[in-house]
């Protein structure tokens, strides 16, 4: 028992979630197959962890209320001119897409409109919960530490808007949840599996999308005789 280390000592300075488990992962790959030490070590970083996830829910500037989850049913004019030019914006990409000739690592949307819609969520459709949901996550967009993270950290917050759009009223933002959907029966996910992820709101369920797909694919031959015609039309004029 002497040789036991005070590991709580290792966390007493360490003021974000960040920096906290950077002392973890250094310490643990240090005692590993030491079972006793492991144990306390993983104490004392789990009670430290809960402490600042205490802190940060408590300083957090914009508090949850019922009306911030309520209002992803679209209360507000901006809220419902977001949701539906943002579905209207995934129907054209997922369309183009499907019926004209792209290259495959061509993006399905392309990365100015997603950045918009992303800064339209965060500054005028949904500004308090955006700020709520970054919160959870421990960004502070003012540490240097964690300018690296604010990337990729707010898209995971816009997604999750989005997905939490879906679970309020599922008959919104469907072209969007479409895409993810196909990308799953492309990729060789059941429909079972698939399904089930449409409770989460970022897929539909294969019934929906096999509906949907069903009637692009009625007027297929329409699409590419008018895109054909074009082609020659265009080609004949550089003639």
């Amino acid at each position: 028992m002497d040789c036991l280390r005070p590991f709580g000592k290792l966390f007493v300075n360490q003021k974000t979630l960040s920096s906290c488990h950077s002392v973890f992962r250094q310490f643990a790959l240090e005692y590993i197959g030491d079972v006793t030490q492991s144990s306390l070590l993983f104490s004392a970083y789990n009670r430290r962890m809960g402490q600042l996830r205490t802190d940060i829910m408590e300083k957090m500037p914009a508090k949850i209320k019922k009306d911030h989850m309520n209002s992803f049913k679209q209360t507000t004019l901006s809220q419902k001119v977001f949701v539906q030019m943002l579905d209207n914006n995934c129907r054209h990409s997922f369309m183009n897409s499907m019926l004209r000739w792209n290259k495959y690592e061509t993006p399905i949307m392309l990365d100015q409109d997603f950045e918009a819609f992303m800064w339209a969520a965060e500054h005028r459709a949904f500004p308090d919960q955006w700020q709520v949901l970054e919160g959870i996550r421990g960004l502070n967009a003012n540490e240097k530490r964690d300018q690296h993270r604010i990337g990729y950290k707010k898209r995971h917050v816009f997604f999750q808007i989005l997905s939490l759009i879906r679970m309020s009223n599922f008959r919104l933002l469907a072209w969007w949840a479409m895409i993810q959907s196909t990308a799953n029966y492309g990729w060789g996910v059941g429909s079972t599996a698939s399904d089930i992820n449409a409770y989460w709101g970022n897929t539909i369920c294969s019934t929906s999308r096999n509906r949907r797909l069903a009637g692009m694919a009625t007027n297929l031959t329409f699409h590419y005789r008018s895109l054909l015609t074009n082609s020659y039309l265009r080609q004949a004029l550089l003639l």
